[in-house]
């Protein structure tokens, strides 16, 4: 018996006994349905010969698979209820995996693509060592990874930050490049001491730029009337003992704890200015010497 069909009219091809659909073929491995355009095509030339699913309210096709005969396969949806979106599922133990909608957006893990690529909660995207990462805008390259570059986001207890990282595919052993903390703070290379960064901007290296500009109050104080300052004698003694300024940090201090451009700027500008008094101290000091030695002769 090669073919049955029943009073309901379904049809067995291989069984004498076919399941509640309406064709219910069976075979051995390797066997398949085919359609033939003319050639030994699987599925039928476009235009020609296809495999169609129409809609029972209507009776217009919903989907369709066709097969050029070069290799082309091609899957459409016409169109799901009347007048709905039309889309592409894929499943997995009758679960949505995979999404391609009317828009061309992909979804992955979601079921409402909102971009061309949307993966979903909790997905990764893996790429090979050998594979770039490519952003295009227009006709030019806006950003691509010509070497293998891996991007992580980590979040614990509720803080997390966003790094930058390459040189090898496993993350742990990878070079840190570039890390934007919870608190807004930026690392570029390398920091020696993270747990103690309070810092918005710490460079592991050289910065290079045409003009930094430092917020800060200036020294004016330094000449209003009340302002006290060492004597040179009291300065003197001060140097002598301590190996630097008043006020300026030594040279240990800074080389362990760096010094604070802004800070450092205007205690420069309050010894520059402490300075001037000094100078102008000792010329009228000198100026009245003049005097007495005049009034000798």
């Amino acid at each position: 018996e090669r073919m049955t069909i029943e009073y309901n009219g379904n049809v067995g091809i291989g069984t004498n006994s076919p399941s509640t659909a309406r064709l219910d073929v069976k075979g051995s491995t390797g066997q398949y349905i085919q359609y033939s355009a003319g050639t030994s095509n699987r599925f039928g030339r476009l235009g020609e010969t296809r495999l169609a699913f129409t809609r029972t309210s209507d009776g217009a096709e919903a989907g369709i698979v066709d097969y050029d005969g070069a290799g082309k396969l091609t899957i459409h949806s016409a169109g799901g209820a009347v007048g709905g979106a039309t889309r592409i599922n894929f499943m997995v133990n009758w679960t949505d995996k995979m999404v391609i909608n009317n828009e061309g957006y992909v979804g992955i893990g979601t079921t409402t693509p909102g971009a061309r690529l949307d993966v979903g909660v909790n997905g990764d995207i893996k790429f090979a060592n050998s594979s770039h990462l490519k952003y295009v805008y227009g006709s030019g390259d806006v950003w691509k990874s010509d070497t293998w570059i891996n991007t992580i986001f980590e979040a614990d207890g509720g803080s997390g930050f966003y790094r930058i990282l390459t040189g090898n595919a496993d993350p742990a052993s990878a070079t840190e490049l570039v890390r934007v903390t919870a608190a807004g703070n930026m690392w570029i290379g390398p920091i020696a001491d993270p747990n103690n960064d309070t810092y918005k901007l710490n460079v592991n290296g050289r910065i290079r730029a045409n003009e930094i500009v430092v917020n800060t109050d200036g020294a004016d104080f330094v000449f209003e009337d009340g302002y006290k300052r060492m004597s040179l004698t009291e300065l003197e003694n001060f140097v002598l003992t301590n190996k630097h300024l008043p006020g300026i940090a030594p040279a240990k201090e800074m080389q362990e704890n760096g010094a604070g451009l802004a800070e450092m700027q205007t205690k420069l500008l309050q010894k520059i200015e402490e300075l001037t008094l000094y100078v102008i101290e000792l010329k009228k000091e000198n100026e009245e010497m003049k005097e007495r030695l005049e009034a000798v002769k």
